[in-house]
C-alpha cells in the first residue's frame, strides 16, 4: 500500500493500494489543491511500503494475469487447433473426393470400387478362417457398356455425351435407393458397374440387373436431341463363378464381351466357355496386322438377281478370314473385336479397294452394268474422313462410283441420322448406291427411311425364311414390300433358298434377291469362269 506525505513526513494521507516493485523511495510531484484541499509549501512524496498484505495481493495479482494469459492462449490454441482440425477433415475429405468420386458423374469411381472390393475379400478371407461372422457371403457383379457410345461422342460432341453420362448415372443411383444392398460406381469411360451383396437367388440378380438394363434402353433428351442408347452386359457370381472377387469382375467382363459380340442390347451371364472366347478375341486383335500384309484375308462375291430381267445384276463382296492357326473365322466372330478395337478402320478400306478393282473387272467383260456392294460399318461411317478415302480409294482403282454399293445396317444409320444423311446424300450425287441393311431388325421407322437418302432395303433373312410358316409372317413380308416401295424404294431379299420362297417373293412383287437358291458366295475366278449362276428360268 502507498501513502502520501510531504517533504518532512508530517502528512500520512492515504492514496489507494499500488502494487511496487521497487523499495521505497521519496519523489517531488506537484498536485493541483483539488487533491488534498490545500496546497502543498513542499514538495509531495509518494512512498512505497511493502506489506504482506500487499505482497499477497501482488502475487495473486500476478498468478490472475499469468492464468489470464494462459487462459487466453489456451483458447486461441484450442480455436487454431480446431482450425486446423477442420481443414484436416475438409482436405481428407476433398481428397476422398478427388481420389475416389467421379468428378463428371458423382459416383464412385474405379478406385472406390476396388477399395470396397478390397475390403469384402478380406471379410471373406477372415470368414473363412473363423474369425468374422457377418460377412458377405455372395456376389453379383454386374458389368455394362454403353452400345456405339464413341458414335454419339464423334457424331453429335462430347457435351452430348457427357450429359447422356450424368443423365444414365442419376437414374442408377436410384437403383441404389431402391436395392440397399446395391452399390454402383462408373469405372470407365462409358462402363458402369453394380455390386449386388447377398442376392437371394440368381433371379434376383437377374431382376435388378433388368432394372439396369431399362436405365440403359430409356429415351433421354439432351440438349435438342433425343438419344436412345443400349447396353450390353455382362453379369458373374461368387462363389459360383470365380475363386475370389477378382476374377469375378474379369468374368462378368467376358460376359459383356458375349453380350456385344451377340447383338449388343442384352445382358449374360457368365460361363466358363468364355474363356476360351477371350483367348480367341486377343488372338485376332494381335493377328489383324500379318493378316491384311499376308493372304490370309480375301473376298468372297454373292451373285444378287433381279427379279423382272431374270439375270444378274450385282453381287455383294463378303470378307473371309483363314487364319493359319484357328482356321476359317467368319464375320460374325471377328467384325464385333475389330469394331471395338478399331482395327475396322484398316480392314475396312482393304475390302473397298479390293471390292472397286473386281467391280472395274467384272464391268470390262459386261455389257449392263454389275453392281459390286461392300458393307460399311458404323465405326466407319462416322470418321471425320469417310467421305475423303471412299473418293480416294474410287479414283485410286479408277472405277466409276455407280458401280459400288454401300450397305449399312440401320443401327450404324441411327446414331447419328443428320450426319450420316448429308454424307450418304454426297455420296449419292457421285453416283453410289446406298444400301440399307438388314432392314427389319433394327430401328426401322418411317420416319428413319424418310430422312436417308436409300435406294435398297434389303430384307433380313429372317423374315424370308419365315415364309409359309404362318399366314402372319407372310403378311408381315408383304407389308414391309408395300410400304418400301410407296417409299419409292427397290427391295432386295437376303437369304432365299426354296423355290416356295421365290415364288411367294416374285408374286409380291420384290424387285431383288440373293441366297443359296441361286449360289453361295464365290471367289473372283469362279465368277469369271461363266458358269456358276444358272439360268434364272431354270431356277424356277
Amino acid at each position: 500500500m502507498s501513502r502520501i506525505y510531504d517533504h518532512n513526513k508530517t502528512i500520512r494521507l492515504p492514496l489507494y493500494f499500488l502494487f511496487s516493485f521497487v523499495p521505497s523511495s521519496t519523489r517531488s510531484f506537484l498536485f493541483p489543491t483539488r487533491l488534498t484541499g490545500y496546497a502543498f509549501a513542499s514538495p509531495i512524496g509518494i512512498v512505497s511500503e511493502k506489506t504482506v498484505q500487499s505482497i499477497l495481493i501482488l502475487s495473486l495479482f500476478v498468478m490472475t494475469i499469468i492464468s489470464g494469459v494462459l487462459i487466453f492462449k489456451f483458447i486461441a490454441e484450442n480455436k487454431r487447433l480446431k482450425k486446423t482440425q477442420n481443414d484436416l477433415l475438409k482436405s481428407q475429405e476433398d481428397l476422398f473426393e478427388s481420389a475416389y468420386r467421379d468428378t463428371l458423374t458423382g459416383l464412385p469411381n474405379r478406385a472406390h470400387f476396388y477399395h470396397n472390393l478390397s475390403e469384402i475379400s478380406e471379410k471373406t478371407r477372415e470368414e473363412k478362417s473363423g474369425k468374422n461372422e457377418t460377412f458377405v457371403r455372395e456376389i453379383a457383379i454386374v458389368y455394362a457398356d454403353l452400345d456405339d457410345f464413341k458414335l454419339i461422342n464423334e457424331s453429335r460432341g462430347h457435351q452430348t455425351g457427357d450429359m447422356l453420362l450424368k443423365m444414365i448415372a442419376d437414374e442408377l443411383q436410384k437403383i441404389c435407393l431402391e436395392y440397399p444392398d446395391v452399390y454402383v460406381a462408373r469405372i470407365g469411360g462409358d462402363e458402369f458397374i453394380a455390386m449386388i451383396k447377398n442376392p437371394a437367388s440368381r433371379k434376383i440378380t437377374e431382376s435388378i440387373t433388368a432394372s439396369i438394363q431399362g436405365i440403359f434402353e430409356r429415351k433421354y433428351c439432351v440438349g435438342d436431341c433425343n438419344v436412345y442408347p443400349t447396353a450390353s452386359i455382362g453379369i458373374a457370381r461368387f462363389p459360383q463363378d470365380a475363386e475370389n472377387v477378382f476374377d469375378l469382375v474379369t468374368h462378368a467382363d467376358l460376359a459383356l464381351f458375349e453380350a456385344k459380340k451377340d447383338g449388343k442390347n442384352r445382358f449374360l451371364f457368365y460361363n466358363p466357355s468364355m474363356n476360351e472366347m477371350m483367348r480367341q478375341v486377343t488372338h485376332i486383335r494381335n493377328r489383324v496386322p500379318e493378316a491384311l500384309q499376308g493372304d490370309q484375308l480375301y473376298l468372297l462375291y454373292q451373285p444378287q438377281i433381279d427379279f423382272s430381267k431374270h439375270k444378274l445384276i450385282g453381287y455383294e463382296a463378303l470378307l473371309r478370314w483363314m487364319d493359319p492357326e484357328e482356321g476359317m473365322l467368319m464375320p460374325s466372330h471377328f467384325i464385333p473385336i475389330l469394331e471395338k478395337t478399331g482395327q475396322i478402320l484398316s480392314i475396312g478400306k482393304w475390302v473397298l479397294e479390293k471390292a472397286c478393282i473386281f467391280a472395274r473387272k467384272v464391268n470390262e467383260k459386261s455389257e449392263d452394268d454389275i453392281i459390286v456392294s461392300v458393307n460399311i460399318s458404323g465405326v466407319q461411317l462416322i470418321q471425320k474422313d469417310f467421305f475423303d478415302s471412299v473418293v480416294e480409294i474410287v479414283g485410286k482403282t479408277n472405277v466409276r462410283p455407280s458401280l459400288i454399293g454401300l450397305e449399312l445396317t440401320e443401327t450404324a444409320l441411327i446414331t447419328s441420322l443428320k450426319q450420316n444423311a448429308n454424307v450418304l446424300s454426297r455420296l449419292q450425287q457421285m453416283g453410289f448406291h446406298v444400301y440399307l441393311d438388314d432392314f427389319g431388325t433394327g430401328y426401322s421407322s418411317i420416319h428413319y427411311l424418310r430422312e436417308l437418302p436409300i435406294e435398297t432395303v434389303k430384307i433380313d433373312q429372317t423374315f424370308v425364311s419365315a415364309v409359309g410358316a404362318s399366314e402372319d409372317d407372310d403378311d408381315l413380308l408383304r407389308l414391309i414390300i408395300h410400304i418400301a416401295h410407296l417409299m419409292k424404294m427397290n427391295v432386295m431379299a437376303e437369304g432365299v433358298e426354296t423355290i416356295e420362297q421365290l415364288n411367294f417373293l416374285e408374286e409380291n412383287h420384290c424387285d431383288t434377291c440373293q441366297g443359296f437358291l441361286f449360289s453361295m458366295p464365290i471367289t473372283e475366278e469362279e465368277v469369271f469362269s461363266g458358269n456358276v449362276v444358272p439360268d434364272f428360268k431354270y431356277r424356277r
